[in-house]
């Protein structure tokens, strides 16, 4: 008996083998660089590796502009050297050291974004995939700011861009499903050893995990029609990087397998070989129409 997991895995498959078109990001932009939300410049130097892209302001910038920083939130502290005038009595000025702490305005209330004028969609959350969200035990946490989506494991920790930013709905839960789906590499779940290193390939070969767990999670809340060419564009690109490997996405797939068995609760030794996994709610062992 064909699972669901096989079904889809040969759906990217014949996809790939027919060729796909290039992989396009499921979300608006807002700026590509961090950038200060009250000078509207990108931020140089070293800061441009502390601090995603986004638009950033001081907790005390937040507070003069009627807004204020989400209870909780964490900072992250950027640095810029002042340069000072000679003192009495010194041919030469000198340099000081100082540093902020600053907030991307999605952990802030009553700040507008300033700088994104892309289109935003009317949010409206598909039941199915947040009952699959909802079946995750122990998860890590989400949150929504920047334009980023990224899973952290030394935190714990997945960040998306705001909902309305993202194309569709459908699109919106695909990318969780992606980060949701390396989560469950961390090592208090299945311990795939994900550490965020520079490992090209071992990076690549986690990519494909999480987006054909990503893939298996929408087929089963029936919106995988929406998202599977961008999926299988994305997995070709990294199928590519890696190189070499002819039996890498089938690996992939059981990799896969086991990750959104993970998030839906699924124990490997409730399930036998040949018997179909369940399906949650709206979803139908004969794929979506």
């Amino acid at each position: 008996m064909t699972t669901k997991y096989e079904e889809v895995t040969g759906r990217i498959l014949s996809m790939l083998e027919r060729g796909v078109p290039p992989w396009r990001r499921p979300w608006t932009g807002g700026p590509s660089f961090p950038t200060s939300w009250t000078t509207g410049k990108s931020y140089r130097g070293i800061n441009t590796w502390l601090l995603e892209p986004g638009e950033y302001l001081t907790f005390n910038a937040a507070r003069a502009a009627g807004g204020h920083v989400k209870k909780g939130e964490k900072g992250t502290s950027i640095i810029f050297w002042k340069f000072l005038p000679p003192r009495e009595g010194e041919d030469n000025g000198f340099a000081m050291l100082k540093s902020y702490t600053v907030f991307e305005v999605g952990q802030c209330e009553g700040i507008p974004r300033r700088h994104h004028d892309e289109k935003t969609i009317d949010f409206s959350p598909i039941t199915e995939a947040e009952r699959i969200v909802s079946l995750y035990k122990n998860p890590p946490s989400i949150r929504h700011q920047g334009t980023v989506a990224c899973y952290r494991p030394s935190e714990d920790s997945v960040t998306l861009p705001p909902k309305e930013t993202f194309h569709s709905e459908a699109e919106y839960y695909s990318t969780l499903f992606h980060e949701l789906g390396h989560s469950t590499g961390h090592a208090s779940r299945l311990k795939r050893g994900i550490t965020g290193g520079h490992d090209h390939s071992a990076y690549g070969k986690e990519e494909l995990v999480a987006e054909l767990c990503s893939s298996m999670l929408c087929s089963m809340c029936r919106i995988d029609n929406s998202v599977i060419d961008n999926a299988a564009a994305y997995i070709q690109h990294w199928k590519r990087a890696i190189e070499g490997d002819s039996h890498l996405i089938i690996l992939a797939s059981a990799q896969a397998q086991k990750a959104s068995d993970h998030i839906l609760g699924i124990h490997a030794s409730s399930v036998s070989d040949d018997e179909s996994v369940p399906l949650p709610l709206g979803a139908s062992s004969e794929g979506a129409a």
